[in-house]
């Protein structure tokens, strides 16, 4: 196989003939190219597997690993047959948002490193949720054991009503990240963890408002039992987690981010006469440098590219390079690396190596290769996760089916569940258990298995 880093393959030639499609297949690698891509919008493995999966279906992509902790992919394609432009309308066209790394290497790579924007927005969100949440929370026990809950109107109870109110603010202003995540993903033929996620809170929320809809328009005595308050607790859980998980992916990330905050940020460019006098200096920004210009760096200022000294002689600090404690002497002619100090001289130096050409760069890129690339457990996972919500999706609506089928054969099954709690719920103000239980009893069982496997995608994820 060929290297990914070098770019080089052995080969080992055999006297065996080979057909015009193999060697047309052996050849595709000689002519492969990589594009490193910054995707933003994934939110669990099974993001990972949808963008990897689809993108090694298209024809000229040879290869594809994306990893979700440093939120980059790396695709190695065959620009002869796609190119680079294809690949990203490819994973825009699946809901996420990917482009080539701009600007400079420390404000385009270290803000997503640090996931700064999606702490604060998590952040944010479960600190809202929270504050609806916990009034949510203490209506329910204190509620409780009320024996005699006060009627709003025949089969709404005061109880529930606050429950709802509450209730709806957070399934709109939290469940509409979730809801927008899960219908992109439902849009391209695939379910993520926030299809789970969405589908718990939804099937909780909707059935709890039409048996209270439905309870009013009998216009029973009693309120029914809800269960508003699990999709309030649930998406208070979910974005919390979501808040600890943007906050361990920067410590993952945290040495790769000191390294690129190293680099210099501006630059001195000066203009020079025949006698090579300088005539004229401006400061620019590190990006706007190109091969060939001439710098000027002053003593405490870093090294802002590669390139070669052309005038002037200095000691410079190379330890983030090469570890070595001691300044090394630079005179006339030497090469000096982006990114170390200048101690004590003034020094011009034209630029060699500017951009993602610099030793920084290409170190970090190494770095970043190192981290994309996958363990073949960690691909077994990924793999595993593109199937784990449609199994719980399944398992929910057997557990629906199956005890309804119960209910309907054998009615002694749903009395014994039933038996210790038709008092409790009769001593509440809420409507007693009727033939119909059953159906109750099964939608618990499905909504349970819903909201009992969103911790686990949140583990998985």
């Amino acid at each position: 196989p060929a290297n990914p880093v070098s770019g080089k393959k052995r080969v080992r030639f055999a006297d065996v003939p080979l057909s015009e499609s193999e060697v047309e297949e052996f050849g595709r690698d000689f002519h492969a190219e990589s594009v490193e891509l910054a995707i933003l919008g994934m939110s669990c493995a099974s993001c990972v597997n949808l963008i990897e999966r689809t993108l090694k279906k298209k024809r000229g992509v040879n290869g594809a690993s994306v990893a979700l902790a440093t939120s980059t992919g790396r695709i190695q394609f065959d620009p002869k047959e796609i190119d680079s432009e294809e690949i990203i309308a490819a994973i825009n066209g699946l809901g996420f948002k990917a482009s080539k790394p701009t600007g400079s290497l420390q404000k385009s790579a270290t803000e997503r490193l640090t996931h700064a924007a999606q702490i604060k927005k998590w952040r944010r969100t479960f600190f809202v949720t929270l504050l609806f949440t916990l009034p949510t929370l203490f209506v329910s026990i204190l509620l409780k054991n009320h024996c005699n809950p006060t009627l709003v109107l025949n089969g709404l109870s005061l109880h529930n009503l606050f429950l709802f109110l509450l209730c709806t603010v957070v399934q709109i202003f939290t469940g509409r990240y979730f809801y927008v995540s899960a219908f992109k993903s439902l849009r391209h033929g695939a379910a993520n963890m926030d299809v789970l996620i969405a589908m718990a809170t939804t099937v909780a929320y909707t059935y709890s408002v039409i048996i209270v809809i439905h309870a009013m328009c009998v216009q029973k005595p009693l309120s029914p039992v809800t269960f508003f308050e699990t999709p309030a607790m649930l998406f208070a859980f979910v974005s919390f987690g979501r808040w600890l998980e943007h906050i361990a992916k920067s410590k993952t990330s945290a040495a790769l981010t000191k390294l690129m905050q190293l680099q210099a940020t501006e630059a001195v460019i000066v203009e020079m006469n025949s006698k090579n006098e300088i005539t004229s200096e401006r400061w620019v920004s590190v990006d706007s440098v190109e091969k060939n210009d001439t710098l000027k760096v002053i003593p405490g200022d870093k090294v802002p590219v590669d390139g070669v000294i052309i005038d002037g002689s200095s000691n410079i600090d190379e330890s983030m390079i090469t570890g070595e404690s001691m300044p090394v002497t630079k005179q006339t002619g030497s090469r000096v690396i982006g990114a170390t100090m200048n101690l004590d001289g003034m020094l011009l130096i034209q630029a060699t190596q500017v951009g993602s050409e610099t030793m920084l760069s290409q170190i970090v890129k190494l770095i970043e290769e190192a981290q994309t690339s996958k363990a073949p457990i960690q691909r077994y996972a990924d793999k595993i996760a593109g199937y784990f919500v449609p199994t719980i999706v399944t398992l929910s609506l057997l557990s629906l089916l199956v005890w309804i089928a119960v209910g309907k054969t054998d009615q002694s099954v749903i009395d014994h569940m039933v038996a210790n709690c038709t008092l409790e719920l009769q001593s509440r103000g809420h409507v007693p258990v009727s033939e119909a239980a059953y159906v109750q009893i099964a939608f618990l069982v499905a909504i349970s298995v819903l909201c009992m496997a969103c911790p686990c995608a949140l583990g998985l994820a």
